[in-house]
């Protein structure tokens, strides 16, 4: 169906869906950008803490703490 065959009813109607699909599309981005900032931070963060109960464990077993 092309534009012309829509009633002015159905032409509103599409253009909200197509508002409300650009603006999930505008959420779901900004989400995904901030995921990006954040997730190596964690990931390091669980690297680092992950090294560090490593170390711990390691100096314990060898009586140096």
């Amino acid at each position: 169906m092309s534009d012309t065959d829509m009633t002015p009813a159905e032409q509103n109607l599409a253009d909200d869906r197509m508002r409300a699909e650009i603006a999930k599309l505008l959420a779901e981005t900004m989400n995904l950008r901030t995921q990006k900032i954040w997730y190596p931070v964690f990931v390091a963060g669980t690297l680092l803490a992950g090294g560090a109960g490593a170390l711990a464990l390691i100096l314990r077993l060898t009586g140096a703490i």
